[in-house]
C-alpha cells in the first residue's frame, strides 16, 4: 500500500500531534518552505529529509543534516520504512503508519458527577470555602476552654493554617490535571478540599463526643479510625476524579489503597512517639531467686549484730579459758 499516514508529535512539549495523509511521492521534510511538509523545529535542517516509495516500500533518506536520522532510535542515513516505525529529526517524533493500522480502544465516555458539576460552580466554589473556615475556626474557638486574651489570635492562625492547606492541596491536584487532562481545576479542587476540611471539623466534634461517652474504649478507636478513613478516601477519590481520566474502579482502588497506607503511617508514628524509655518501669511481678524461701528471715541489723559478737575479743577469752578448763 503506498499510501502513508504521516503522524507528527511537535517539538514543543504540548503533547500536540498532527496527522499528514501522503499519497504522491517523494516528500522532502526540513525547515525550509520549499518542503512538502514544513516544521519548524529549530534543530531541523531546511532540508533535512526524504520519503520516496520504492521496491514496494517507503524508503527515508537524510539529506546530510547536521542533527541526522534516526529510525526507531538508531542513527542512519537512509532505510526501509515499515508501518508503526518511529523517525526522530532534531527534536521531532514522526512515525509512519498505514491506513489499516489499530488505534487504541475506544474509551467509555464517563458521565458528569452531580456533585462534580456542582463544584465546578462559582457561588458554590467560595461557599464551600467560606464553610470550611468558618468551621475551623468555630472548632477552634470551642476548644479553648478559658480566659485566654490570645484566644483571637489562636483562631486567625487555625484559620491561616486551614486557608494555607486548602490552597498547596489544590494547587498539587491542579498541576497534576494539568499535564494529565489538561484542564487544572483549580477551583474545583479548592471546593473539594474546603469541604473535607469542614467534614472533618464537625467528625472530630463527634468523635470528642464518642469517646466522652465509651470512656475511650476499642470501639471509640474504631469509629475515629474509620470515619478518617472514609473523609480520606471520598477526598482522594473525588482529586482523582478531577485530575485524571482513571477509570472508576481504579480510582476506588487508589483511594482506599493511599488513605488505608497513610493513616496506618500516622498510626505507626503514634505508637513510635509514646513508646519512649522509662527509667523507672512498672513489672506486673516480682521476680525471685528459687531458693530465697529457704534462709530465715533474719534482719540484717541482727546478722551484723551477731557477727560482731562473734569476733569480740572477750568473747574469745572467755571461751579459750573454758576450754583449758575442761582439758
Amino acid at each position: 500500500m503506498k499510501r502513508m499516514i504521516l503522524e507528527i508529535h511537535h517539538h514543543a512539549g504540548d503533547a500536540a500531534t498532527s496527522h499528514i495523509r501522503i499519497s504522491e511521492f517523494p516528500i522532502r521534510i526540513g525547515r525550509g518552505y520549499r518542503n512538502d511538509i514544513i516544521i519548524s523545529d529549530p534543530h531541523i535542517n531546511p532540508d533535512h529529509i526524504e520519503i520516496d516509495w520504492s521496491d514496494d516500500a517507503w524508503q527515508v533518506k537524510d539529506l546530510g543534516s547536521i542533527n541526522g536520522l534516526f529510525v526507531n532510535g538508531i542513527g542512519t542515513a537512509q532505510a526501509r520504512l515499515y508501518s508503526g516505525d518511529r523517525i526522530r529529526i532534531g527534536q521531532t517524533e514522526l512515525r509512519t503508519l498505514r491506513a489499516d493500522y489499530p488505534v487504541p480502544p475506544t474509551l467509555l465516555l464517563q458521565k458528569a458527577n452531580p456533585l462534580f458539576a456542582w463544584l465546578t460552580r462559582p457561588i458554590n466554589i467560595w461557599l464551600s470555602f467560606g464553610l470550611s473556615i468558618a468551621t475551623v475556626c468555630g472548632m477552634s474557638y470551642l476548644g479553648i476552654w478559658s480566659d485566654n486574651q490570645d484566644a483571637g489570635m489562636t483562631t486567625a492562625i487555625a484559620a491561616a493554617v486551614a486557608a494555607c492547606v486548602i490552597l498547596i492541596w489544590s494547587a498539587v491536584w491542579a498541576a497534576a490535571g494539568r499535564l494529565i487532562k489538561r484542564k487544572p481545576n483549580f477551583t474545583g479542587h479548592i471546593a473539594l478540599m474546603s469541604l473535607y476540611l469542614a467534614a472533618s471539623s464537625v467528625l472530630w466534634f463527634i468523635e470528642s463526643y464518642v469517646n466522652f461517652l465509651t470512656l475511650e474504649n476499642m470501639f471509640s478507636d474504631i469509629f475515629a479510625a474509620v470515619t478518617a478513613f472514609c473523609a480520606l478516601a471520598l477526598l482522594v477519590y473525588g482529586s482523582l476524579s478531577l485530575a485524571t481520566t482513571m477509570p472508576k474502579r481504579r480510582r476506588m482502588l487508589a483511594s482506599g489503597f493511599f488513605s488505608a497506607g497513610l493513616l496506618a503511617s500516622i498510626v505507626a508514628l503514634g505508637i513510635a512517639a509514646e513508646s519512649a524509655f522509662d527509667p523507672n518501669p512498672n513489672y506486673p511481678v516480682t521476680l525471685e531467686p528459687y531458693f530465697a524461701a529457704l534462709p530465715s528471715g533474719e534482719t540484717a541489723e541482727s546478722f551484723m549484730k551477731e557477727s560482731a559478737e562473734l569476733f569480740d575479743s572477750k568473747t574469745f577469752q572467755v571461751n579459750d579459758k573454758a576450754a583449758q578448763k575442761q582439758d
